[in-house]
């Protein structure tokens, strides 16, 4: 039978206290339709998984939200942080924890004969992804359990494609050959990301990488603009059958409006500062 599961991604809950120039939707009504959308599948899921920015700027009270709302959910979920999370409010308002509040939020879990490996791949004040030297030997090591299941691996930011695509995007390069390296020759359904607000699908050297658009904006991949942010959001459902996994990209009710741009100098600027807080 098949099995069937979603990614969420970009979540970017915010605290409606203070104000946020950056945020461009009511991400706490996108997630709550997202989830009866989800409820109301024909087939239920087995788990979700949820690829980074669980919040907008890294607030508490975006992380107590948050949990109120995953509080009603009765599916197994899996979450994963990026450049907007951060790891102490996540650790202590969404797990309960106190102790290595700063350590990588690496984990596993055997869910439905479906092993998912989740990597934390933020990295405190920058908007690219860096994956630490341990974490790749943890990621290896995690490789090698439960040989005989089907595995996908969940990270906030996607591996580099290529040296003409913008630093801020994905992983350092140089962690994207370390991660190339320890992922070359297993067997993977797929690596599911978030961070560039796109619905893309990629063949990385022989991987594929599934990147969901969130629920924040869409960033137009094809704009004479550097950067140009429409109001659409959506999420994807993935059917797991014996002859291969199908990811299903659903689109969300938007207008198409742009609700931010900028231009290519603009962006240049922006990007060299270590905070920026323009993309994903």
């Amino acid at each position: 039978m098949p099995k069937t599961f979603v990614h969420l991604t970009d979540l970017h809950m915010s605290n409606p206290d203070v104000d946020e120039p950056h945020l461009y939707s009511d991400t706490a009504a996108i997630l709550r339709d997202a989830l009866a959308r989800i409820d109301a599948l024909p087939d239920r899921p087995e788990f979700i998984i949820v690829s980074g920015d669980l919040t907008n700027n890294e607030d508490p009270v975006a992380y107590q939200r948050l949990r109120a709302i995953w509080d009603d959910v009765d599916i197994p979920t899996l979450f994963a942080l990026g450049n907007h999370d951060s790891r102490p409010d996540f650790r202590r308002e969404m797990l309960g924890e106190s102790a290595d509040l700063d350590a990588p939020y690496d984990h596993e879990a055997v869910i439905a004969g479906v092993h998912v490996i989740v990597l934390d791949s933020s990295t405190p004040d920058q908007i690219h992804g860096t994956l630490e030297d341990a974490q790749l030997e943890w990621l290896a090591a995690a490789l090698d359990r439960h040989a005989d299941l089907p595995k996908v691996v969940v990270l906030h930011h996607p591996p580099m494609m290529g040296a003409d695509e913008p630093a801020f995007e994905c992983l350092a390069a140089e962690d994207t050959e370390k991660l190339r390296k320890v992922l070359s020759g297993r067997p993977l359904l797929g690596l599911f990301c978030g961070h560039i607000h796109q619905d893309r699908v990629s063949i990385w050297n022989g991987v594929p990488v599934f990147v969901g658009n969130g629920h924040h904006s869409r960033m137009q991949p094809f704009s004479d603009m550097a950067i140009e942010a429409t109001d659409g959001t959506g999420f994807s459902v993935c059917t797991l059958r014996d002859s291969g996994l199908t990811v299903n990209f659903l689109p969300q009710p938007s207008e198409g409006r742009t609700v931010m741009a900028m231009s290519h100098e603009d962006a240049a600027r922006l990007m060299s500062e270590p905070a920026a807080e323009v993309v994903g």
